[in-house]
């Protein structure tokens, strides 16, 4: 992962394979453990400017797996099947 003012980059460890990118402002890592199984912590500029201050957002980076859209729009027209449209 690669931490900018304005993004977060995440790669494949093995190939550099950009796989990720995550867009903001002030950007910034807040937490990272030790080991796979801690938190790993971002924040950024969040959207509400107010009497109190700009807010701010609070992510927590979690690892995800691809969606295969083929896949996805078969169970889609599958579901349909059975209301003959």
């Amino acid at each position: 992962m690669l931490f900018s003012p304005k993004f977060i980059e995440v790669r494949c460890i093995a190939s550099g394979k950009l796989i990720q990118v995550i867009e903001g402002g002030d950007v910034r890592l807040v937490h990272a453990g030790l080991t796979e199984e801690d938190m790993l912590v971002a924040a950024m500029t969040g959207d509400v400017e107010d009497e109190n201050g700009l807010s701010e957002k609070i992510l927590e980076l979690v690892p995800t797996a691809a969606i295969d859209a083929q896949e996805v729009m078969g169970r889609v027209e599958r579901h349909w099947d059975e209301w003959d449209v």
